[in-house]
C-alpha cells in the first residue's frame, strides 16, 4: 500500500532516514513515498509550525533547542570563544533569518548594537555543511544535530540554549481512504520520540 509522507529534506535526512530500516520492518506492507513538504497530495505531513493546522489532526513530534555549534577545524584556526560575547568576532551563518541568533544572544545576556553580520541561508543542510566545513558558526537545532555532536563533526560552544516557539508537527487529515494505516504510522512516528524508544 503506498503511503506518502511530505516533509522537508533536512528533517528527512536527519530524523527519518536513520529510522528507515526499522520503519520498513514495522510496516512491510507499506510502500513509503517521501515527497517535499510543498506537495499537498500526501497522507501524512511533518512540518515546522505552531501546531495550528485547521481541519487537520496535529500532534507535536519533535521540539528543538538552538545552540551555537562549530567545527573543530574552525576552532583550531580561530580559537575557542571564552564567552558568548566573543562570538561577535567569529563568522556567523544564519538559517532562514537572523532571529535565531538574536534570540540566543538575548538569552545569553549579550546586548546587540545593530544587525548581525553574516550570510543567510535557507536550506538547513547547507547551513550545517557550512559549519562542518569550518565556514562559520551556526545555530544548531538539537536533537537534529545529535549525530554530528556525538561524532565530533560539530561542537556545542555553550550550554545556553533557546527553546523555539515552534516545533515539528505530525499533521494528517481527520479521515481518508488510508486512515487505518496512516494512524498506525503516526503512532509509530510519535513513539520514536519517547524516552524509552530513544534509549
Amino acid at each position: 500500500m503506498p503511503i506518502r509522507i511530505a516533509l522537508g529534506p533536512s528533517f528527512a535526512t536527519r530524523w527519518l532516514l536513520p529510522r528507515f530500516a526499522v520503519f520498513c520492518e514495522a510496516f512491510p506492507e507499506v510502500e513509503l513515498k517521501l515527497v517535499q513538504t510543498q506537495n499537498v497530495d500526501a497522507d501524512i505531513f511533518i512540518t515546522w509550525g505552531d501546531g495550528r493546522f485547521p481541519g487537520m489532526i496535529s500532534e507535536p513530534l519533535v521540539s528543538v533547542l538552538s545552540a551555537p555549534v562549530a567545527s573543530t577545524a574552525l576552532l583550531d584556526r580561530l580559537g575557542h570563544p571564552q564567552s558568548p560575547a566573543d562570538l561577535m568576532r567569529f563568522p556567523l551563518i544564519h538559517q532562514r533569518d537572523t532571529l535565531g541568533w538574536n534570540a540566543w544572544f538575548m538569552q545569553a545576556g549579550v546586548r546587540l548594537d545593530g544587525p548581525l553580520p553574516g550570510p543567510v541561508i535557507e536550506d538547513t543542510n547547507v547551513v550545517l555543511q557550512a559549519a562542518a566545513s569550518g565556514q562559520g558558526i551556526v545555530m544548531g537545532w538539537i536533537p537534529l544535530i545529535d549525530t554530528d555532536l556525538q561524532s565530533g563533526v560539530l561542537v556545542q560552544l555553550f550550554d545556553t540554549t533557546v527553546s523555539e516557539n515552534r516545533a515539528y508537527y505530525l499533521v494528517r487529515p481527520e479521515s481518508g481512504p488510508n486512515e487505518g494505516v496512516t494512524n498506525a504510522i503516526s503512532d509509530w512516528l510519535l513513539a520514536q520520540t519517547s524516552p524509552a524508544t530513544a534509549a
